[in-house]
């Protein structure tokens, strides 16, 4: 069955998938018992809403290697975790919408809701977005602004309270937990964007050239001038031309620095961005710099989000230095 198929089952009715239906498939909220059951789209989410959530709310995690970019495709577990959620927790911003209201037509979840924390982020304080992202069955969206804004010290910190207010707002019972815990998570933020800015401000050389064009909320937070992205589109690979222009606008610009992603080390294009600058004598280097839309699923922790953060600051750091 291909993906516009899939995606063709009329709200409340249940698709079936390689022979066997959704009510075949073990529910995997079984363990939550009457706790609230949130199912975030992506991982950032996830730990935004396990560090309010404790052990007030059982939260999962709908896409972890598949990413945000690239939901295709949907499983069987899938649209069972959306039928027994108490609500879908998206980023918003032009980047997971499509596959909450696809989820939410599909899945057979009478009392379905999304809580959007993306919308919690003031217009005046997002950066206009040229990337394009495929959200399958032929659809292509160019978003008006930066859907990025994870990567944000303070539109994290933005959306984590706006996490809190939607878990009070449905389990007010236990609004202590989700208060005190979520304002622990947000010092912890501030914290943690406060301690990398001092260290990033030690680097003369603050310049690099990103994989896809994603980290301009990090480069905003911590510092970094982000001079340009090989990919314009997320998994397109560019064009020869391409490469060799932004070659040249490396050396115009002295930037040896090319960002990569821990998913795609060796992708082809900034393999070839590499080759060309040390061919034009310039000392340019990767540097691992993760931007969290894809993750291994056994490595995900609610600490998962200030582990990578911190781990790109000091990927930054020894290469800066």
């Amino acid at each position: 069955m291909n993906r516009r198929q899939f995606f063709a089952a009329s709200a409340g009715v249940l698709p079936v998938v390689a022979g066997c239906s959704i009510s075949s498939v073990e529910d995997p909220w079984k363990s939550a018992g009457n706790k609230p059951k949130i199912l975030t789209s992506f991982a950032p989410l996830y730990c935004f809403a396990a560090k309010v959530a404790g052990e007030d709310a059982a939260v999962k995690c709908l896409l972890t290697t598949r990413g945000p970019h690239f939901h295709n495709d949907a499983t069987v577990t899938d649209l069972e975790l959306a039928r027994g959620c108490t609500a879908f927790v998206i980023n918003g911003i032009g980047l997971d919408e499509g596959l909450a209201d696809k989820l939410g037509s599909n899945c057979g979840n009478p009392s379905w809701q999304v809580a959007n924390l993306g919308a919690s982020i003031k217009e005046h304080h997002l950066r206009e977005g040229a990337c394009h992202h495929d959200h399958g069955a032929g659809e292509e969206h160019d978003h008006g602004h930066d859907p990025h804004v994870w990567l944000g010290a303070k539109h994290a910190q933005t959306m984590t309270q706006a996490m809190i207010d939607f878990m009070v707002k449905i389990d007010p019972s236990r609004e202590q937990g989700y208060r005190s815990r979520g304002a622990s998570f947000i010092q912890e933020l501030q914290q943690l964007a406060l301690t990398g800015k001092e260290r990033l401000s030690k680097c003369k050389d603050r310049r690099l050239i990103s994989f896809h064009d994603s980290l301009v909320y990090f480069g905003d937070t911590y510092g970094v001038d982000i001079v340009d992205s090989i990919e314009l589109e997320a998994g397109h690979e560019p064009s020869a031309p391409r490469i060799n222009a932004l070659a040249r606008k490396c050396r115009l610009a002295n930037v040896r620095l090319i960002a990569v992603e821990p998913q795609f080390p060796s992708h082809t294009s900034a393999r070839l961005l590499l080759q060309e600058l040390r061919k034009q004598n310039v000392d340019a280097q990767f540097v691992e710099v993760d931007p969290m839309e894809t993750c291994a699923e056994n490595d995900l922790t609610a600490d998962y989000y200030v582990r990578r953060i911190t781990m790109n600051i000091d990927n930054l750091v020894a290469a800066m230095s």
